[in-house]
């Protein structure tokens, strides 16, 4: 059997000749053809430049920025609106010399940091590389417009924004590792609801959502939230000491004395081998915390100097 010739549709010729330009109106993919055609026919592309290190003035600026619009004219778009700006830019390139072109960086090599990861990396590089050519001493890119020198000044601007927020972020970071904590937690696991109680009369309620109330005797409130810094440090921490008993979801029985001197009313940890402050012993637990003992602290120098007055009026 004798096949017959059968002319290719225009989307099928359009998507192995020129790339996918994706949901564009016909009107768009008649103005991209009436561009890369008028491109293809002119001076610019035959002495395309297609390496930004090779950018040495105002002119090889305009041949390079027109090939990557070439370029960028095969990619999907989308917005029809996106299409047809690349369309009429790359039109302009290719009929227009440099010098009548207002700002070849802002209006035309902007569009190549909204392709894709690669284009968006070369983007940076040939912004780098022209920002620190127009430095003084630095050979410099002649020709430049200020309109384009100033976008070269903004752009830098917001990349070293960019990096001094990034570093602080790092440094933060690090010294949050250095303390023990995480950055954030970003498991979802959370203390189940409910009230976990300290020999010591310190407790955390945990709502349904997880969200944890550290309440000291005093009645003072400090929340935790599920995701923050030192969640999962004092959730880890009040799970070991309901382990090793220092902790409880029932209230602790308070023991009574035969004798109780004023003086034995301060928190003394310095010499017992028994945890008395209520708090777990062992590595990570929760009075271990550098967050948990400043408020028991307060209230420890304060019960020392009440018995030290007692004592002095009885003598």
């Amino acid at each position: 059997m004798t096949r017959t010739f059968q002319a290719a549709s225009f989307g099928t010729i359009e998507k192995v000749y020129s790339g996918a330009l994706g949901e564009v109106s016909t009107s768009t993919r008649d103005k991209i053809g009436v561009a890369r055609s008028t491109y293809a026919s002119s001076a610019i592309a035959k002495n395309r430049v297609s390496d930004y290190s090779s950018i040495s003035d105002r002119s090889s600026l305009h041949r390079y920025v027109a090939g990557k619009l070439n370029l960028m004219s095969h990619y999907p778009f989308q917005k029809d609106s996106d299409a047809a700006t690349v369309a009429e830019q790359l039109r302009y390139l290719s009929v227009k010399p440099f010098t009548s072109i207002g700002n070849l960086i802002t209006n035309n090599l902007t569009w190549l940091g909204r392709g894709g990861l690669s284009e968006k990396m070369e983007y940076r590089k040939a912004m780098q590389y022209l920002y620190d050519r127009t430095r003084p001493g630095k050979g410099g890119v002649y020709g430049l417009m200020s309109a384009e020198r100033k976008a070269l000044e903004e752009w830098y601007e917001a990349e070293e924004k960019k990096r001094v927020e990034s570093e602080a972020e790092d440094k933060a970071r690090a010294r949050l590792e250095a303390e023990g904590y995480k950055k954030a937690d970003s498991t979802g696991d959370k203390l189940g609801s409910g009230t976990y109680y300290y020999k010591n009369g310190y407790k955390f309620d945990v709502a349904s959502d997880g969200t944890m109330t550290k309440i000291a005797p005093s009645g003072a409130r400090k929340e935790y939230k599920v995701g923050g810094a030192e969640y999962a440090t004092i959730r880890d921490a009040i799970r070991a000491d309901l382990k090793e008993g220092t902790a409880s979801t029932t209230q602790f029985k308070r023991q009574r004395r035969e004798s109780a001197p004023a003086q034995e009313t301060s928190l003394d940890t310095s010499t017992s081998t028994e945890d008395t402050s209520g708090g777990s012993q062992v590595p990570g637990g929760v009075t271990e915390q550098w967050w948990f003992w400043p408020a028991v602290g307060v209230g420890t120098v304060a019960l020392g100097v009440t018995g030290y007055l007692v004592l002095r009026k009885k003598q």
